[in-house]
């Protein structure tokens, strides 16, 4: 018996998942927003479309007969393409703003951090040097009544 015998039933994938009928195209088409560019140009095709597209079980033969129908596009608003189309236009460079943004983010955190280190180095030279300035007034408030002292004995 070879290794993947016909009636081993391990590691199956499971079915696909069924495509949509026409009805759940066409409710997901009427409630797309007006500004949705998917949908918005050829909402006003979709009944030229559905008239054509039988109803069938079988979806395959109801696409191809979809793809294969000519439409009458010459009734869309050029004003409302051209309007898609910067919509479109905007959508991809919103798309490529929001791909670059997680590597500027690295490089800007990588940036706060180095200047986090910086200046947690700048606070502890600070504070040293807060301490120097400390102790030498001391030794010198020291050393100048040391002086007044040995004068007063003299």
């Amino acid at each position: 018996m070879g290794v993947m015998s016909k009636t081993s039933k391990g590691n199956r994938l499971p079915e696909r998942p069924k495509p949509p009928s026409w009805e759940d195209i066409e409710a997901d088409a009427s409630a797309a927003n007006k500004d949705d560019v998917v949908f918005s140009v050829g909402k006003s095709n979709l009944p030229n479309v559905s008239a054509q597209v039988p109803r069938e079980k079988n979806n395959q033969t109801a696409s191809s007969a979809a793809e294969s129908s000519d439409l009458d596009l010459s009734h869309n608003d050029p004003e409302e393409v051209q309007a898609s189309y910067e919509n479109v236009l905007r959508l991809i460079a919103s798309y490529d703003h929001l791909s670059s943004v997680p590597t500027v983010l690295r490089e800007q955190y990588a940036n706060l951090q180095a200047m986090g280190q910086d200046m947690l180095g700048s606070i502890s030279q600070l504070r040293e040097l807060a301490h120097n300035v400390a102790r030498d007034s001391q030794a010198e408030a020291g050393h100048v009544k040391g002086k007044s002292k040995q004068k007063k004995k003299k």
